[in-house]
């Protein structure tokens, strides 16, 4: 089978509630999708980066999301490796020319 693309990933997120709030889902839930991204190594983090839209008006809600669990996930002593990439894919884009 093939790997699930990081859009695939991203989207595995759920909907907004019907008051438009998203109040995350379980560490158990969230690990393999963070573990999807991680496997995508550089090129798929800059991907889900690149989904970030300039104006947060809400429309990339899962990406942030993911990003930001991504952030805190890979702050664990047995996860350095996978840090440093992160790390390193951030810095490029603070950089670089996206907005």
């Amino acid at each position: 089978m093939a790997e699930p693309t990081l859009a695939n990933l991203v989207n595995q997120v759920p909907a907004l509630d019907q008051d438009g709030k998203f109040t995350g889902l379980p560490r158990s839930t969230m690990e393999p999708l963070f573990d999807g991204c991680l496997a995508a190594g550089a090129a798929g983090l800059r991907e889900l980066i690149g989904m970030l839209r300039e104006v947060d008006d809400g429309s990339d809600y899962r990406a942030r999301y993911v990003l930001h669990g991504l952030a805190v996930y890979v702050c664990t002593p047995d996860r350095t490796a996978q840090r440093a990439l992160l790390c390193q894919v951030l810095a490029e884009a603070a950089n670089g020319p996206l907005p």
